[in-house]
């Protein structure tokens, strides 16, 4: 056991991550498979010192000494709920319980009922305030009341016999130990929970109690889905300059083709609503390069610098003189918003309540397009001196700047960089999972069937492919390939088989692709713009060839139905498909 908690001790990450998905998304866990054996009488009770149990108060911070707390509290039962906040499962519970059990339950009416309570335990490793603000921003105040970081006490004292780490986890305790236990992959609604809980405690049909009241069935759910609007810039084709809009010196508005006129390249500064001292060094380099390039036949560069300034700010007359300014251009800037800022700190904040900010994209964007349409060049901010005109002089308008770009490791691969991954096809799609999160299970389920995800790929790698990343990380002496041997044995076990790869900077350094992209820009630049009743981390990424994010979704984990049952969920549909589908243009 001491060898399994160092195991996981070496992973803070599971999405996520998620942070995941660092990402959302049932089941998350944070290490490779180490079970832990019990020997339990049958209908009897595991014996647990409960005295050597602690967890920390999530509103106070002191630590809660479990045996202390139900004797204090005269509590005969208790059942914990382990979870995580990126655990789909595990919240949609919590839901539940926060709406229609605690304190709601018929059994609450009873006298053994008065002796018995729901505590939720929350096992991230994040910070307390992080913690409580989750609970606060769910109102999960009734139930989630204690935290476990890192799951430290549940895999020590809880997990049941031939179980390996992983959310949600029901365990019902009695004074002396564990009375049962229901582990993530069972799949029991909370009326089937609360049913066997009532049974625990001889609540029977022996004597007159009343009806519970169902938990309501849960229905499929969309997942919070980011999806940025498609625009006729984002296409990488001849033309694609037409869909900006311009204001001319003399007063005209046209599309930016139609200034330029058809060129060799062109280059283009955004230049944001003010010009400061980056974007004046800017346009010198433009303008000598214009000076130099643009011959009378058609042939050489078309040059511009586009300003936001307000409309009521004339144009700078120099710039109007050179012919390369115009009013304009914030297309770039939503269209490759996400091209630059993944490279932006997040900014971290606990007072008044926690918060993660993203510093802006306020430019100079500077822009290389080839004459059919391929973006050779992008930079943000100030230019080096002559790295405008060193990289024209090369005259390779193929090359594709690196925008977001990470090492992975695969077993076949070995270290390869995202940025040469996503020149194989239109779009990748990059999903991170940790090895037990059992909806990023049922997801990857979902598509490794005949004609999903994983087949739609397969049949186009011009158009797109799919990339797994494992959130966890390798154990004491355990090399990178046996790693990623033992993930894909966990998958085969589910009938999953899809390109696996894991980040090779350890989850506890801050500079790898998923502790510093999942759990920090996604988080920041995503997820909290959503509204609160769009919950869930962000797990999945489709990026296009140029770099940008043109898809994020939150795990949606999906369970096949009961061959009986009544109400079979309505059919799942996969919205990173019908989003690659909608890009694609394919019906």
């Amino acid at each position: 056991m001491k060898k399994s908690l160092q195991r996981f001790a070496t992973s803070t990450l599971g999405l996520l991550i998620v942070t995941a998905f660092m990402v959302s998304a049932g089941g998350c866990a944070s290490r490779l498979p180490a079970e832990k054996k019990i020997n339990r009488p049958e209908g009897g009770v595991q014996v647990v010192d409960l005295s050597l149990v602690n967890f920390l108060n999530i509103e106070t911070g002191e630590t809660v000494n479990l045996k202390a707390y139900m004797e204090a509290n005269n509590r005969d039962y208790m059942l914990l709920t382990f979870g995580s906040r990126g655990c789909t499962a595990c919240n949609e519970k919590g839901f539940v319980l926060r709406d229609s059990v605690i304190g709601q339950h018929p059994l609450y009416q009873t006298e053994e009922g008065k002796h018995f309570e729901i505590m939720g335990i929350n096992t991230d490793p994040d910070p307390l305030p992080r913690v409580k603000q989750f609970v606060l921003t769910y109102q999960f105040q009734s139930f989630l009341r204690w935290n476990d970081p890192k799951g430290k006490a549940m895999i020590e004292f809880f997990m049941p016999e031939g179980r390996a780490f992983g959310v949600p986890l029901t365990v019902m305790l009695t004074r002396q130990g564990i009375k049962w236990s229901i582990t993530n992959d069972q799949g029991l609604h909370v009326d089937e929970i609360m049913a066997k809980v009532e049974e625990t405690l001889n609540i029977g049909n022996s004597r007159p109690r009343p009806t519970p009241t169902p938990s309501p069935s849960p229905s499929p759910s969309k997942p919070p889905v980011v999806l940025p609007p498609i625009s006729g810039l984002d296409a990488e084709a001849p033309g694609r300059l037409r869909s900006v809009s311009v204001t001319t010196c003399d007063g005209e508005v046209k599309d930016l083709a139609q200034v330029m006129s058809v060129r060799d390249y062109y280059v283009i500064q955004a230049e944001g609503k003010a010009c400061g001292a980056a974007c004046l060094a800017n346009r010198e380099q433009l303008a000598a390069l214009k000076a130099g390039c643009q011959g009378e036949d058609g042939t050489g560069c078309g040059v511009m610098s586009l300003s936001q300034a307000a409309a009521d700010l004339p144009l700078d007359p120099q710039a109007c003189g050179t012919g390369m300014a115009a009013r304009g251009g914030g297309e770039f800037f939503s269209s490759f918003h996400t091209h630059f800022s993944w490279n932006h700190a997040v900014s971290e904040s606990y007072e008044p309540e926690w918060s993660m900010t993203l510093s802006p994209v306020d430019g100079p964007l500077t822009f290389v397009f080839s004459k059919d349409g391929k973006l050779a060049f992008s930079k943000e901010g100030a230019l080096v001196d002559g790295e405008l005109s060193n990289f024209v002089a090369t005259g390779d308008f193929n090359k594709r700047p690196r925008g977001p770009d990470f090492q992975f490791f695969g077993k076949e691969k070995g270290d390869f960089k995202l940025a040469d991954l996503r020149e194989k096809s239109k779009y990748t799609v990059v999903s991170a999972y940790g090895t037990f999160c059992g909806s990023c299970i049922e997801e990857m389920k979902f598509w490794s069937k005949p004609g999903e995800l994983k087949d739609f790929c397969a049949a186009r790698p011009e158009d797109c492919q799919v990339q797994m990343v494992n959130s966890d990380y390798p154990g004491d002496g355990q090399t990178f390939d046996q790693f990623l041997t033992e993930a894909a044995d966990v998958l085969a076990t589910s009938g999953i088989n899809l390109p696996l790869a894991m980040d090779p900077i350890n989850p506890n350094q801050d500079n790898g692709y998923l502790k510093r992209f999942f759990s920090g820009y996604l988080m920041a630049e995503f997820f909290y713009q959503l509204p609160v009743e769009k919950r869930g981390d962000p797990r999945t990424v489709i990026y296009d060839r140029e770099g940008r994010i043109v898809g994020m979704f939150v795990t949606e984990g999906v369970k096949e139905p009961a061959p009986d049952d009544p109400n079979p969920p309505a059919p799942h549909v996969d919205p990173v498909m019908s989003r690659l589908k909608e890009l694609l243009g394919v019906k």
